[in-house]
């Protein structure tokens, strides 16, 4: 009986050490990165509608137009790159230069919003 005390004795001894290197281990190498501070951001912003996810990133990307930070700003924009390629349901578009164009019926990019033909 009194040799079992003695091991557990020695175990504790041995356990509290290593329970505080793994817990600086811990601490040490599991830093957030940029992406979980911009996706805390996101989430603030974010009212959780599907369609204001964009407006959301644009609001983060709105924090950090002045700040030089060209990582954070490289993955906000692929973030909105990634959220603006619905699909085109109107039949008018602005071309590079700024001007607004009517589409033909025939072009391929003119979708009807209710599928028919």
């Amino acid at each position: 009986m009194t040799s079992f005390a003695i091991y557990e004795i020695i175990g504790f001894i041995l356990a509290l050490p290593l329970s505080y290197a793994m817990a600086w281990f811990a601490r040490k190498y599991s830093k957030d990165t940029y992406k979980d501070e911009l996706e805390r951001l996101f989430s603030a912003m974010w009212n959780g509608r599907e369609e204001d996810e964009l407006t959301a990133w644009l609001q983060v990307k709105q924090i950090f137009m002045d700040k030089n930070a060209p990582k954070k700003m490289k993955y906000i924009r692929k973030k909105i790159d990634q959220l603006n390629k619905h699909n085109m349901y109107g039949s008018i578009t602005v071309d590079k230069k700024g001007r607004i164009r009517k589409q033909k019926d025939s072009d391929p990019v003119h979708r009807n919003l209710f599928g028919d033909s």
